[in-house]
């Protein structure tokens, strides 16, 4: 299984004992193997004495798989073979020139013997038919000479394929493979690898049910982008609106303290006397109360587009969650099909 220890760290649990100090008494020493009948009690016991499959379920897909590498390479780590004194760039020359050896005897191989055997017995029938008297026509010498060819060429087949599995054979013999511990180590990993994707299931949820929680994750994104992009629309359509008309509320304010400021006047002295002029008429006080209306107006419209962009916000957070839960879900299921 994964490197354990990484695991038990993002628990805390003080009345249990430490799975990764479980473990640490089971992990085998260098150069000891364990098989599947020795590895199956002794991972139930280590999850049984640390984590519940409960506590485990929480544990995130990437982190876990991650563990698992690690724990591979760490644990089955194995050294390479020696070479045997046979260096590795002398390895293309040594196989041509054992090859070129066994094929110079060649006679030696099982096919060759064959083709030899057969050379004896059509020499037998040829020179008992000339004792005979039997001799082969010009046409049936055609034929046994197509026949032998075709017989040869089958045979130095054979007889090639022969002088490369015992090439091979010799090889390997110098270089010091031992096929049996690679087969070992083989059926080891593979029990290692049952026995973790069983702990792996139990600590997570199915494929099954990470594909349907995507996919509903997916379904509710659009139903809620559906419902939300109209409304989103009529409230950023709204709010322009609402911006017009506090524009133009904000520009007749302006221009009413403009006209009282006299601010067409261009001389200055001419202007002070003009602003007084136009601030004793009578009708000067209601012209500014309109201004106060106006401005109320410009608030009141401030205050509404503020609630507008208030909910449109409001409304984009929501689209955002949900298309964050959806991209999440999608990864776990991906994840877990890509690991299955």
């Amino acid at each position: 299984m994964p490197e354990l220890g990484h695991i038990v760290d993002s628990f805390k649990d003080p009345p249990r004992s430490s799975l990764a100090e479980v473990l640490k008494q089971r992990i085998p020493k260098p150069g000891e193997r364990w098989t599947k009948r020795e590895l199956q009690p002794r991972l139930e016991s280590a999850t049984a004495e640390g984590l519940s499959p409960g506590e485990c379920r929480i544990i995130q897909y990437r982190t876990l798989l991650a563990d698992l590498v690690q724990y591979n390479h760490t644990v089955k780590a194995t050294d390479q073979p020696a070479s045997g004194g046979m260096a590795e760039e002398d390895d293309k020359r040594w196989l041509l020139a054992s090859l070129s050896d066994r094929w110079i005897r060649k006679l030696e191989t099982t096919a060759g013997q064959e083709l030899q055997r057969q050379k004896e017995d059509d020499a037998k029938e040829q020179h008992r038919r000339i004792m005979s008297g039997q001799l082969w026509s010009e046409a049936e010498w055609e034929m046994i000479r197509a026949k032998n060819h075709k017989i040869e060429r089958a045979a130095n087949k054979k007889m090639w394929q022969e002088c490369k599995v015992m090439t091979l054979e010799d090889w390997k013999k110098l270089s010091g493979f031992d096929y049996t511990n690679k087969i070992q180590d083989l059926l080891d990993l593979q029990a290692f690898h049952d026995i973790q994707k069983a702990e792996l299931n139990a600590r997570t949820d199915t494929v099954q049910a990470l594909v349907s929680e995507a996919t509903c994750r997916t379904e509710s994104l659009a139903e809620a982008a559906n419902s939300r992009l109209d409304v989103l629309e009529n409230q950023t359509e709204t709010t322009e609106s609402l911006l017009d008309l506090s524009e133009e509320s904000m520009l007749r304010v302006h221009t009413r303290v403009r006209r009282l400021m006299a601010t067409d006047v261009k001389d200055e002295s001419a202007r002070d006397e003009e602003m007084r002029r136009r601030l004793q008429h009578p009708k000067a006080l209601d012209y500014m109360f309109e201004g106060k209306t106006e401005l109320e107006a410009a608030r009141a419209v401030v205050n509404s587009t503020r609630r507008f962009v208030e909910n449109i916000e409001e409304d984009l957070e929501k689209m955002i969650v949900a298309t964050v839960d959806t991209i999440s879900a999608l990864k776990d299921a991906r994840l877990a099909l890509d690991f299955q």
